[in-house]
């Protein structure tokens, strides 16, 4: 008999500690910034050489950045640094706006329309809206604030004054 309580109080107890250390378990879903990144791109599509420019910007994995413009013009290439904060907020927006999402749905190829697009990478799963401006409005919509979100944490010192 004491072998039979001893037995259920030690079953108990791994039990409890099997919930215990699954409670403590990491959330997948939470995102870590450390393997956070995201690419941004667009382009003026086909205007005319001395009316085209493009301009990239990759932040992560990590805090650090990089915007990347080239015109007819003129050319650079500028490194910058993002805080945590920074990038937790950014992962933040994006999670409570939807734009974590599989499933971005097009309607038709719009020909003469700026190249626009967004990459988001978790270090687990990575999201590509594929041509902005060819989403329906409101993916469209969405897609673009996130575009502008994101640009708004580029230093505006590195940026020309048009972006």
């Amino acid at each position: 008999m004491v072998f039979n309580i001893l037995s259920g109080i030690l079953t108990l107890l791994a039990v409890i500690t099997v919930f215990i250390l699954i409670g403590c378990s990491r959330d997948e879903t939470v995102i870590d910034p450390d393997r956070f990144s995201v690419r941004m791109d667009f382009d003026t599509g086909p205007l005319p050489e001395e009316f085209f420019y493009s301009y990239s910007i990759a932040i992560g994995p990590g805090n650090e950045g990089c915007f990347t413009f080239k015109s007819m013009d003129e050319s650079y290439k500028r490194r910058f640094e993002l805080d945590r904060d920074s990038i937790k907020k950014i992962i933040l927006w994006l999670s409570e706006n939807n734009i974590l999402e599989d499933d971005w749905k097009y309607g038709e190829p719009i020909d003469g329309a700026p190249n626009i697009s967004l990459s988001i990478d978790t270090g687990k799963h990575s999201w590509n809206t594929g041509q902005i401006p060819e989403l329906l409005p409101e993916y469209n919509i969405r897609a673009k604030n996130a575009f502008n979100y994101i640009l708004g944490f580029v230093p505006e010192e590195i940026r020309p004054g048009a972006i």
